[in-house]
């Protein structure tokens, strides 16, 4: 339907609207001190506004059935706008590895266990951070289904971690589930969290400057000055037109948020 330059417009504006609704100023609260900046939540319904919307972010399928990072992937491997894509390689790919990597229970040489009473099971989960995020964020949507489907998950993780479960009791202990990950967990990674999507976004605007400068043309006439964006002749399609333009019309200002970055010690949890 979409030839390959409309469909690299679709996808980075799809990334950035999604970003964009949740690292800024209304859903979270920046405390900049580079290297240790920190994001906090004003109340308990901005961290899960901003589970939910990062889940869809992670699993939701925007074009040809690929999710966001994966959508970028594409991108990265193909530019169509700007040949130089390291930056948002390294924006994208670092987000990935961190939330492929399992969680780190390990603290002074100990082994950190999760207590769940009402199974009477202590157990060190084996888990990633895209899994338990995605879980978390399904969980606090409140939709019956999606629990039981989250319950299926957290058995199959509890069975990699050598505890054999049954769903029932998995549906027990839910609540505590909960409170171990996004309650605390989610709190803690979310800075390190918003600032990979931080970067991305960044990313996503310095690669689209060349596209800007170039489609952006001003101009004098009769004493009166104009300015107008020139849409790239690859993008035919009439609703991929106005989506570059609303794309275009983004870049004139900055990402919401200015760059930061969150202790170190916080990527290794």
């Amino acid at each position: 339907m979409y030839n390959d330059d409309e469909k690299e417009i679709l996808v980075l504006k799809a990334v950035m609207d999604s970003i964009g609704s949740m690292v800024n100023h209304e859903v979270i609260t920046l405390y900049h001190n580079d290297p240790h900046s920190e994001i906090r939540f004003e109340t308990s319904i901005h961290q899960k506004y901003f589970n939910i919307i990062l889940v869809d972010f992670l699993s939701t399928p925007i074009l040809d059935k690929k999710k966001c990072l994966s959508a970028l992937q594409v991108i990265i491997n193909n530019p169509k706008y700007n040949p130089n894509t390291q930056p948002l390689k390294q924006a994208v790919e670092s987000f990935q590895e961190w939330l492929n990597q399992k969680i780190n229970w390990e603290l002074f040489d100990e082994t950190r266990k999760l207590w769940f009473p009402s199974i009477n099971q202590e157990v060190e989960l084996k888990i990633t951070r895209n899994e338990y995020i995605c879980i978390c964020g399904n969980i606090v949507k409140h939709n019956p289904q999606a629990l039981t489907r989250q319950a299926k998950t957290i058995k199959e993780i509890f069975e990699k971690s050598g505890v054999k479960i049954k769903l029932n009791q998995v549906l027990l202990a839910m609540e505590e589930f909960s409170e171990q990950f996004h309650d605390q967990m989610f709190n803690y990674h979310s800075s390190m969290i918003a600032e990979f999507l931080n970067n991305i976004l960044w990313a996503i605007h310095e690669y689209l400057q060349p596209s800007y400068e170039k489609s952006n043309k001003s101009y004098w006439e009769n004493g009166e000055f104009f300015q107008r964006y020139e849409c790239p002749d690859s993008i035919k399609d009439d609703y991929i037109k106005e989506i570059f333009w609303n794309l275009i019309n983004d870049l004139r200002s900055k990402p919401y948020m200015v760059r930061f970055k969150v202790s170190e010690h916080r990527k290794h949890y």
